[in-house]
């Protein structure tokens, strides 16, 4: 939550060592939040802020389960296509493992999901209305939905998510149970769009029920 609230209070290119609950993994990547609230200086609020922790290419990351309370060092990094993210992590220690994981539903009357950027939510009924094709690659695509209440919201299966959800799961009409982090999209080939979106996570352990 400091660095969400306070990013500009540090310097750029700073290494930073931060304490933090693994949420969701995305293959070696990781969504991460707070172990302990902390008070919102601007509503008075206590709170806890959740990050997605990018691979940055270090492996080790993905041995973690959600529920690891971990130590390490990173950048931060808020950028105009991904948002705002952790990099770079290094010296790498488990505080405590098997912790419980708090997800946060999405209340109904919720038409974007901007205000939980870097949050594992959950959508209580994400209906689909289209599957976008899969790329023949990656195996990465994106199935798009509703929420109960009419508005638009989209559910991305990322290229990196091992197991990764079946392209053929999600069927059109359907309501389904969603938790996954909301991570920024900006829609290059639609005028720039800025989407916030579900990111599925891998497909075993907890992840498993991430998508019924």
């Amino acid at each position: 939550a400091q660095l969400r609230h306070g990013l500009a209070n540090f310097s750029t290119g700073s290494r930073l060592r931060i304490t933090v609950r693994v949420v969701r993994l995305i293959g070696n990547s990781l969504y991460v939040e707070d172990v302990e609230a902390s008070v919102n200086e601007e509503t008075g609020i206590m709170e806890k802020a959740g990050i997605f922790l990018y691979h940055s290419f270090v492996s080790a990351l993905g041995k973690y389960e959600p529920g690891d309370v971990i130590s390490l060092e990173c950048q931060a990094s808020d950028t105009d296509d991904y948002g705002f993210q952790l990099v770079n992590a290094s010296n790498l220690r488990t505080i405590e493992k098997g912790t419980d994981v708090e997800i946060r539903v999405v209340p109904e009357d919720v038409t974007s999901l901007r205000a939980y950027e870097g949050l594992v939510v959950q959508i209580n009924e994400f209906i689909v209305t289209k599957v976008g094709n899969q790329n023949s690659e990656t195996k990465a695509f994106t199935i798009y939905g509703k929420f109960k209440n009419g508005a638009e919201v989209q559910v991305r299966i990322d290229g990196d998510a091992s197991p990764k959800l079946g392209h053929s799961v999600p069927i059109v009409g359907t309501s389904y149970k969603v938790i996954g982090g909301v991570s920024k999209f900006v829609d290059r080939f639609n005028d720039n769009t800025v989407i916030y979106q579900i990111k599925l996570g891998n497909q075993k352990g907890v992840g498993l029920y991430d998508f019924i």
